[in-house]
């Protein structure tokens, strides 16, 4: 069926991905791989990043060190892929290493294709792909869209220029797009057709020679954000050609707050409808060559700044999904709260991705600060576990589960180790474990539920065996969360039944809650989110056989019953609908409460029954099921039952429903205390009321400390209305 192709609202393109459930990438730079002693005692072969007791480097990390721990990283971690950065051919210009390097920049390569010799070369690299195949771990290379100053690969046409600060025209140092540069590396001049091909070419080539399964796409840097172009149509006073300046092979310079001046590159109807024209001709490419290798999986994982998602997800990329990271940083550090996140997926994310893309979540990565240096020991438990809810695959970076805190800054390695290790904290790798078992065994995305407290985020994960539920605090106390299902996309089956079980507690206590689908949509799980954990799980069990567990649906049922505070969602309750099934006749109902409800009531809770039963029967009365005059026939007949159960229920359903006293109970009362409009309120309202004929009460606080006008005000209303202190405790029901 082609019709979608003719729709005018249709490109006529589909994007495809494969299957990446559950999937988790772990970020490797070899140089360093090894670095947190994991190897040290148990490989002496391969022992990875060595340094000596005063923290100096005595070896580097090489590929086939990585290649003897893909099993045990596979068994520890439970990673499907290794990214592997840093693996090209690297530069020997050492008067163009930036300010403090210790090595060659990673990422000021000097080819693409060819590898680096010092972590063993191409013929070290394919045993390394080669062993994470057989063990069905997925290899993806990095692409850095620039070259080394030395490297000639590319003509000179290719290269962008701009003017330095006496004036003459030189070669544009490699940018990360707005924050810096790499003063080894060329910037090239992506306007260019033949830089297009150079770029696809070398990818094409890395799956020829190394049949490597993906790339990450450096996006966020060189492209698509573009330098500025200079439009000054002369260079020392020689005009410039058309396509000189249509081209812009010179770049304006300058910098705004230490900031370069960009433009969006294909800033175009193009980008906005279809999507940045590199990307989508690099996707066609590669897929052709995929299908020539006959592989069945690859995929492209792009860095991109908040905003550009958009435009690389049109092209069957996987963008990183580095505003969750960020958000989730700004919280912690009392900048924004869970609200933020919320605006994200459901206001961002709905309108500017494509139905169906798939975001990377990050746990961590070389660009970021490290989790626990970002949040802490125990936030991020809150932020990591909170991405993998909502994240189909995500990335994380070497050490992040070892509990390393500070950044490694790549091209300066040659560092004192010693520190690093002096501030990691390796009680956080037991968590680590947990949560890399938890997203590799519940393949599936979340969906955010609102929480009614700001600082608690929660999602409803629905995986493929188990559903679940995750609160997220990023608050250092305990923190309450009502979480609500009636977010509409939520595909909760409303005639299914379920069972709640605290993974942690349930089989200690004895103690679930049972809930039907259709109760879900309209009720609030009232949840506690410890400070030490900052997450609490509740499972969603489907119950395959209900009748078995009627009782207990039906008294988890009536307690939430008298908690409903909308009118409307008494018709998706289990007890209300149970009970309207049973009021035909007075012989039906009163068979129905003496056969089923006060049987799972124990003596302690019949006020919950007394209290539901009201609240039924009035609500039944209101949808026009059964009269208000035969609901009253119904309850006297109870009061004169030989039953004494049902007869003690009759005479509380008469009592509950006689005029009674009215009480406000209140922070503050005009004449005795005011500090806004609700201490007149319970002024007039319970005169107006006592008029018409109530009794009522005000009962408000006797405030003897605070501002000196205020307390006096109290004690001249105290003394005028004889108020005395008699130094009795009452006590009084509510009800």
């Amino acid at each position: 069926n082609n019709e979608w192709m003719l729709c005018p609202k249709c490109s006529g393109r589909m994007s495809v991905i494969p299957d990446i459930r559950g999937r988790i990438i772990l970020e490797i730079f070899p140089d360093i791989h090894g670095f947190t002693k994991l190897y040290w005692w148990d490989d002496k072969k391969h022992p990875g990043l060595v340094y000596n007791e005063n923290g100096e480097v005595i070896r580097v990390a090489r590929f086939s060190d990585i290649t003897a721990h893909l099993e045990d990283l596979k068994n520890r971690y439970r990673i499907t892929d290794i990214y592997i950065l840093g693996a090209q051919k690297r530069g020997s210009n050492r008067e163009d290493w930036a300010y403090g390097a210790t090595s060659p920049s990673p990422f000021s390569p000097m080819s693409l294709v060819e590898i680096e010799t010092s972590l063993g070369g191409p013929s070290a690299f394919k045993e390394l792909v080669k062993k994470a195949h057989s063990l069905d771990i997925k290899v993806i290379m990095d692409v850095i869209p620039h070259l080394n100053r030395n490297s000639k690969e590319l003509p000179d046409e290719c290269i962008v220029s701009c003017y330095d600060d006496s004036g003459k025209l030189v070669e544009r140092a490699a940018t990360d797009g707005r924050f810096g540069s790499w003063n080894d590396g060329k910037l090239l001049n992506y306007r260019k057709y033949e830089v297009w091909e150079w770029l696809v070419g070398s990818i094409t080539k890395m799956i020829e020679l190394y049949d490597i399964d993906g790339i990450r796409f450096d996006s966020a840097h060189a492209v698509p954000v573009m330098m500025k172009k200079n439009n000054y149509p002369f260079v020392y006073n020689t005009e410039r050609s058309a396509e000189d300046m249509l081209e812009g092979t010179i770049v304006v310079n300058d910098r705004v707050d230490e900031h370069f001046i960009t433009t969006g590159y294909y800033d175009s109807i193009c980008r906005d409808v279809i999507a940045c024209p590199i990307h989508h001709y690099l996707m066609n490419v590669v897929e052709r060559k995929i299908k020539e290798k006959k592989k069945d999986f690859f995929i492209n994982i792009a860095e991109c700044y908040w905003g550009r998602e958009k435009y690389l997800a049109r092209s069957g990329i996987i963008p990183y999904n580095s505003a969750l990271f960020k958000i989730c940083e700004n919280i912690t550090h009392g900048k924004t709260d869970v609200r933020e996140i919320y605006h994200l997926y459901d206001n961002y994310f709905l309108q500017a991705l494509p139905e169906g893309t798939e975001l990377l979540g990050i746990l961590g990565n070389h660009d970021e600060d490290r989790p626990l240096y970002a949040f802490g020991q125990n936030g991020l438990k809150a932020a990591t576990m909170l991405t993998c809810f909502m994240s189909d695959i995500v990335m994380d970076y070497e050490g992040n589960a070892e509990g390393e805190a500070w950044k490694v800054y790549l091209d300066n390695i040659f560092v004192n180790w010693n520190q690093f290790a002096d501030v990691a904290n390796h009680s956080v790798s037991d968590f680590y474990k947990r949560l890399y078992l938890f997203h590799r065994e519940n393949r599936g995305r979340g969906y955010l539920v609102w929480t009614n407290n700001n600082m608690v985020a929660a999602a409803v994960k629905f995986g493929e065996k188990s559903i679940w539920i995750g609160a997220f605090s990023f608050s250092e106390s305990n923190e309450h969360a009502l979480i609500q299902f009636d977010q509409p996309k939520l595909p909760i089956d409303e005639n299914s039944f379920f069972r709640i079980t605290d993974p942690l507690y349930s089989h200690i206590t004895g103690i679930y809650n049972y809930i039907t689908g259709k109760e879900l949509r309209t009720s609030r799980i009232s949840i506690i989110v410890p400070s030490t954990d900052r997450f609490k799980l509740l499972k969603l069990e489907l119950v395959r056989e209900p009748g078995r567990y009627y009782k207990e649906f039906l008294y988890d049922s009536l307690n939430r019953l008298y908690k409903i505070d909308n009118p409307s969602y008494f018709l998706s309750n289990l007890s209300f609908l149970e009970t309207m099934k049973h009021i035909d006749t007075l012989e039906h109902f009163i068979s129905f409460i003496s056969g089923k409800l006060i049987p799972i009531f124990k003596d302690k809770e019949r006020e919950i029954l007394e209290l539901g039963l009201k609240r039924i029967l009035f609500h039944i009365f209101k949808n026009g099921i059964k009269p208000g005059n035969s609901l009253i026939a119904y309850i006297k007949n109870m009061e004169r039952s030989k039953n004494p159960e049902i007869k003690y229920l009759g005479r509380k359903l008469i009592e509950h429903n006689k005029p009674g006293s009215l009480v406000f109970i209140t922070a503050e009362a005009a004449p005795f205390s005011k500090s806004g409009g609700l201490a007149n309120v319970v002024y007039e309202l319970p005169l107006e009321l006592a008029g018409l004929g109530e009794e009522v009460y005000v009962i408000t606080p006797f405030y003897k400390n605070g501002d000196g006008k205020a307390v006096q005000t109290m004690l001249n209303s105290v003394k005028k209305y004889n108020v005395k202190y008699t130094g009795t405790n009452v006590g009084f029901r509510i009800g």
